[in-house]
Formats: C-alpha cells, structure tokens, sequence
C-alpha cells in the first residue's frame, strides 16, 4: 500500500479531502480491480459513505477480500474502524451479508464512546 493512502479515512468525511490525501499522481495499480481514476475512487468512497461501510474485494491484494465500517467517538468524528479481512475463497460470498453486521457492531462501539445519535444514522457529509 502506498504511503499516500494513509489518511484515506478524512475522504469518508469530506469530499474535498480526497484530492488532499491523494494528489494529483495517478493512482497506483494495485491489483485489477483497483480504482484508477480520482473519480472513480470518489465514487467509491461516496457509496461506502451513504450505507456505511466499505468493501473490498480484490483491490489492493489479489485474493484478499475485506468489509470495514467506521468507528465514531464523542464529536462523530471517525477514531477507528471494525475491520473483517479473509482470503476470497473463505469469505467472498459473504460480503453483502458482512457489511451490515461490521456497521452494527461499529455503531454499538460508537455508542459506547458517546457518539451523537446523528452520527449513527446513514451519515452522508460532503464537503
């Protein structure tokens, strides 16, 4: 992974993060199905953002597979993440039933830390 992609979690928040923590290089190949284009990596990121959690299937490990959905704390911001990752022939079936679970989980986290109730429903912030 690319030393850029840290920080990738402020792109959940705002749109106008994204070219700030990517720039203007090309994003790099990782593997085949890696989104290419600025664009297409926001229009990722925007979709995760609206049912509120994110997978992968492929995109930056051949083979790997992942659901994740963000953690909130007192002020909503994102302060961590409840991450399931498997190799695709464990776990690839079952990403649609996964990602609803890991936000439920996620969402009782951010409960316990004090997250406003705002914070817990569909969340959809631009910038």
């Amino acid at each position: 992974m690319q030393p850029r992609w840290h920080g990738l979690h402020r792109a959940w928040r705002r749109d106008s993060a994204l070219k700030d923590v990517i720039g203007d290089e090309p994003l790099p190949a990782l593997a085949a199905p890696s989104p290419r284009t600025l664009e297409d990596l926001h229009e990722r990121i925007v979709a995760s953002r609206a049912q509120g959690w994110c997978t992968v299937d492929g995109e930056f490990e051949p083979g790997l597979v992942a659901a994740a959905a963000p953690v909130r704390g007192v002020r909503g911001r994102i302060v961590a993440a409840v991450n399931v990752s498997a190799p695709e022939f464990r776990f690839s079936g079952r990403l649609d039933e996964a990602g609803p679970a890991i936000k439920h989980a996620a969402d009782r986290l951010s409960a316990r830390l004090g997250a406003p109730v705002t914070a817990l429903r569909d969340l959809q912030v631009a910038g």
